[in-house]
């Protein structure tokens, strides 16, 4: 049978059948054991869990936890002092359809903090389909294009795990995009106060 897409409602199911399991396991062995991946609290529109819910951060590799660590870090950003540019730049954060609302908050504050005009864009993901709605699948190709689309920038920041020895998915090298776009772009940490501190520079 065909794989079917998870739904919000199955999400959540997949969450609350979860939980459950965490407390057991962490009642009779002193560890949660199971985590559930960022994308199932996104799609269900659930508050990302504490730190303290995924204990020692065991799968971040394979993208659980990040969120919370993202959402941490950008609390850290937002105590911080209003700055300014003496030439502002428009600089676009490209991002997947899913984590769109945290880019878009991270991109409003990093806005505030540099003077700079920093917009979040969400890419649809025409190369494996619209279905794929994480970050990490995304393509230089579609990425291109809604840049394209956007107009004109200064700046282009593409997530890091996007990247393999330099090149997307389909092949393409950020030096290739940059080409194209006749702008830098370059590929960023998941990490706030790094993009922060390279918007700063």
């Amino acid at each position: 049978a065909p794989l079917a897409p998870v739904t919000p409602e199955r999400a959540r199911e997949t969450l609350a059948r979860l939980d459950r399991w965490r407390e057991r396991f962490l009642a009779e062995h002193g560890t949660r054991l199971v985590f559930a991946a960022d994308e199932f609290y996104l799609l269900a529109d659930e508050p990302i869990p504490s730190r303290e819910a995924y204990e020692e951060f065991p799968q971040t590799e394979d993208g659980i936890g990040l969120s919370r660590l993202f959402l941490d870090e950008l609390e850290q950003l937002r105590g911080r002092p209003t700055g300014s540019a003496s030439r502002p730049e428009r600089a676009i954060l490209v991002t997947g359809m899913l984590a769109r609302p945290m880019v878009a908050a991270l991109a409003e504050e990093v806005s505030r903090l540099t003077g700079h005009r920093v917009e979040a864009l969400a890419v649809a993901n025409r190369f494996f389909g619209e279905r794929i709605t994480v970050t990490g699948l995304l393509t230089g190709g579609d990425i291109l294009a809604a840049i394209r689309a956007a107009g004109p920038a200064n700046r282009v920041y593409v997530p890091d795990v996007l990247l393999n020895a330099g090149r997307f998915l389909d092949d393409m090298t950020l030096s290739q995009m940059a080409e194209a776009l006749g702008v830098p772009v370059e590929g960023v940490a998941p990490s706030p106060l790094a993009l922060a501190r390279t918007l700063a520079a």
